[in-house]
C-alpha cells in the first residue's frame, strides 16, 4: 500500500490562546474514509539549547513540570516567539532568561519535528560553546528553574539512565555529543 498524505477538508479553531492554536480538523484518509475528530496543535516552535561553558560543563536545568507532574532534568527548551528576529535569538533569549547564561559560539545542531502525530510544531536545536553566567536567571513562578552546569561524563550517564526526562533534551545530548566527538558513530 502507498503511503500518501491525508486531505485535508475542514477545520475550525477548537482552542486558541498565547500558548496553543487547538485545531479540530476533518480529514479524508487514503482508503477513502474520513474522520472528523483529529485534533492537531499548531504551533510556533521551540528552542533546545545545548550549552557548553567556557570551563567544558553542560548546563542542564531542574524543574518543576506540572504536565508530567514532576521534577525533570532537562536542557533549556522554550517556545518560538517569533519576536525576536528568529529561533536563534529566541534560544539565546532562552538561555539567558532560564539560566542567565550567554555569549559563546552558536550553532545550529537540526530542526526535529517534535510530535508528528498532534503538532506541526518544530523544536530547532542548538549547540552554544563558550557560554558563561552574565546575570541571573528572571523569576518567573511558573518556572522556579535550577541550572547546574555538570561534567561531560556525567551529563552522558544521565542521558544513557534516561535522567534526563525529556524526548528533546535526550535527542539534542546525542546531536551535539556527536558534533563534539564525544560519541563515535560506529554501531
Amino acid at each position: 500500500m502507498e503511503i500518501t498524505p491525508w486531505e485535508l477538508l475542514d477545520s475550525k479553531v477548537a482552542f486558541e490562546n498565547r500558548w496553543w492554536k487547538i485545531v479540530q480538523e476533518t480529514v479524508k484518509l487514503p482508503d477513502g474514509s474520513t474522520t472528523d475528530d483529529y485534533y492537531v496543535n499548531h504551533s510556533s516552535g521551540a528552542v533546545v539549547v545545548f550549552a557548553l561553558t567556557e570551563g567544558g560543563d553542560v548546563v542542564v536545568n531542574r524543574q518543576y513540570k506540572h504536565g508530567a507532574r514532576e521534577i525533570v532534568h532537562e536542557l533549556t527548551i522554550g517556545r518560538i516567539d517569533g519576536d525576536d528576529g528568529g529561533p536563534l535569538e529566541d534560544a539565546k533569549r532562552e538561555l539567558l532568561e532560564e539560566t542567565g547564561y550567554g555569549g559563546g559560539e552558536w550553532e545550529e545542531l537540526g530542526v526535529m519535528v517534535s510530535n508528528p502525530t498532534s503538532s506541526t510544531s518544530r523544536l530547532h536545536a542548538y549547540l552554544a560553546r563558550g557560554v558563561r553566567k552574565l546575570a541571573e536567571p528572571e523569576a518567573d513562578p511558573r518556572e522556579i528553574i535550577e541550572a547546574h552546569a555538570i561534567a561531560p561524563h556525567e551529563l552522558l550517564r544521565m542521558a544513557y539512565a534516561c535522567e534526563l526526562e525529556t524526548h528533546a533534551s535526550l535527542a539534542v545530548v546525542f546531536l551535539a555529543a556527536k558534533r563534539l566527538g564525544w560519541i563515535s558513530e560506529t554501531v
